[in-house]
């Protein structure tokens, strides 16, 4: 699957608009993969200074994000970027991003990872059923996240992930750890297991788990 995303941070190029109001909120991480070449760092525009490093099949320069600039293009299979973790909170932290997806999630569902396959949290594209449910690996469009080594977490009914044009993906969990949805401003629903995840370890995944 072919995905392009854009997720929060502050650059060494000037603000747009839009950049100014994140970083208003002060993020722990803000990275809007709108470099020129793949062998730059992917700059992370929080205070905390947390630059990514492209990986794998990564085309830059994807226009039209609502948002200004552009984006980065992952080639679905070995296209991500990998940074230092940006936060170990496991309550009250959202997390976001600009997607524009082609509706196939048969590799790298996860927009964004917090840790690593065991301890942390994550959001994307995959398959909610009963039989097996959230899979980011079934090909599926629905939105779901995972709580790693804990449990499937998703909206009280399915929320396909629109396969035309950009559109605005977050996640919040709140204070007693229960998932809430929304895409592109509405609110999806509280859904989840009712459990706690894990304390991130590791690094922030973006575009991959």
């Amino acid at each position: 699957m072919k995905r392009a995303l854009f997720l929060r941070r502050f650059s060494h190029r000037d603000l747009t608009p839009y950049q100014g109001v994140v970083l208003g909120d002060s993020p722990s991480g803000f990275w809007p993969l709108n470099e020129t070449s793949t062998s730059e760092m992917a700059i992370d525009l929080s205070p905390n200074w947390l630059n990514g490093t492209y990986k794998g099949g990564v085309t830059l320069g994807f226009p039209g994000l609502p948002s200004g600039g552009t984006g980065a293009l992952l080639d679905g299979s070995s296209g991500f970027v990998i940074a230092p973790l940006a936060f170990t909170s496991v309550a009250s932290f959202s997390m976001e991003a600009w997607v524009n997806f082609n509706g196939s999630s048969a590799l790298h569902g996860p927009f964004i990872e917090m840790g690593d396959g065991t301890n942390g949290y994550s959001f994307g594209c995959g398959t909610q059923n009963n039989t097996n449910p959230g899979a980011y690996d079934e090909g599926g469009v629905d939105f779901v996240s995972m709580f790693e080594d804990v449990a499937w977490n998703f909206p009280p009914s399915a929320v396909p992930i629109p396969t035309t044009g950009w559109h605005h993906v977050v996640l919040t969990v709140d204070t007693n750890s229960n998932s809430n949805y929304y895409l592109d401003g509405v609110y999806q629903g509280e859904g989840g297991s009712y459990l706690t995840p894990k304390t991130p370890t590791g690094n922030t995944y973006l575009g991959t788990d």
